[in-house]
């Protein structure tokens, strides 16, 4: 939980009909590489919305095929060690299909993740056919930013990233800019 001081002088603006009315599952993944054809997932992170409110996590690292590079491990500290004893990517895959069933998937850039969760899904023979809506694109629009990483966005908006690029927090960051984001102008 993140702790923020209140200005007491803002009105607060409601959230839009929709977003207290569906359920959403706000995830990231942390990968072997950026090609989503031939990369592994290694982690997943996810949080779940309820009636606009972040509710329920789930988290997973993931032992891939193949030793993790170190130009990934660079990137998100996820070492090889640290995957030995994790579940394998079709149990993982299965784990988080159904955790994320009823509900539209929300994502940073959704694009990335979208092809490692449909490709691993591909393989188990799953469909992830939920709505799906970008956070990056949201963030475009209704920001005027020079850059729109992850990380200038949750800036701009006053939300805390500790931790950035392992997949749970990058989806809290994540679920609390989508929430900014969606309030009613």
């Amino acid at each position: 939980a993140v702790t923020k001081q209140e200005n007491l002088f803002v009105k607060e603006t409601p959230l839009a009909r929709d977003i207290l009315e569906t359920e959403y599952v706000v995830y990231d993944t942390e990968t072997t590489g950026l090609d989503g054809d031939n990369d592994e997932i290694i982690e997943i992170g996810a949080v779940k919305i309820k009636n606009g409110v972040i509710c329920e996590q789930f988290q997973t690292l993931i032992k891939p095929n193949n030793p993790i590079p170190a130009s990934a491990t660079e990137i998100n500290n996820i070492t090889n060690e640290m995957v030995a004893d994790a579940p394998s990517g079709d149990i993982a895959i299965r784990d988080f299909y159904r955790w994320t069933r009823g509900a539209t998937l929300v994502a940073y850039n959704i694009s990335f993740d979208q092809k490692f969760i449909n490709n691993a899904g591909k393989k188990e023979g799953i469909t992830f056919d939920n709505p799906s809506l970008d956070c990056l694109a949201i963030a475009k629009n209704k920001l005027r930013l020079p850059k729109y990483r992850l990380s200038d966005v949750v800036k701009r908006l006053d939300i805390t990233l500790n931790n950035a690029h392992r997949a749970l927090a990058d989806a809290i960051a994540t679920a609390e800019a989508f929430l900014i984001l969606m309030k009613d102008a």
